[in-house]
């Protein structure tokens, strides 16, 4: 049955509960409003230190060097550049191997050129530009033998002249008719 004393210690236990639990609430809003705090101290912090270092750095400007090698995890060359004795600049790109496999170059007497070397170290494909305006491309066989040649000259004058250059009709085409 219920008694009285059941009924006053019930709600007492239900009046101890909800003071529980606006205790609770307000320590949660406390706590919240401290995350929020924490938060915009944290931004205002952060941005500071970033202003400082942004201030505190220098800038480089130029960096002069002779040349320079990038290096692969073995220590090893993959691309040098690097300028010659009449003033000309070269950059280089090895494989693996060590071999250059291509070449970009430029000379004081105003020739520019990029090559392309095989597997071997031979070189195959020669583009290049000349000091009197002409250009051209040069591609050789495996033995270096330079084979097919097409450029230009200054004067307007196209070349593609062929050396050495056998000519066979592929056997594997269908016939035309």
């Amino acid at each position: 049955m219920t008694t009285r004393a059941n009924l006053i210690n019930r709600e007492w236990r239900r009046g101890t509960i909800f003071t529980r639990m606006k205790d609770m609430q307000k320590q949660i809003a406390s706590l919240q409003s401290r995350v929020k705090y924490q938060r915009v101290l944290n931004i205002v912090l952060s941005v500071l230190v970033v202003m400082l270092c942004v201030a505190a750095m220098k800038p480089y400007g130029v960096i002069t060097c002779d040349g320079w090698n990038v290096l692969d995890k073995k220590g090893a060359a993959r691309i040098t550049a690097f300028t010659r004795d009449d003033g000309g600049a070269c950059l280089w790109w090895y494989d693996m191997n060590g071999r250059v496999r291509m070449d970009a170059t430029t000379r004081v007497n105003g020739y520019a050129g990029l090559q392309v070397y095989d597997k071997a170290g031979k070189q195959r494909v020669a583009t290049f530009t000349r000091d009197d305006g002409g250009a051209g491309v040069a591609w050789s066989d495996a033995n270096e033998k330079v084979r097919i040649t097409a450029g230009n000259n200054a004067d307007g004058l196209v070349m593609l002249p062929t050396k050495d250059l056998e000519v066979t009709p592929a056997k594997d085409l269908p016939d035309i008719k």
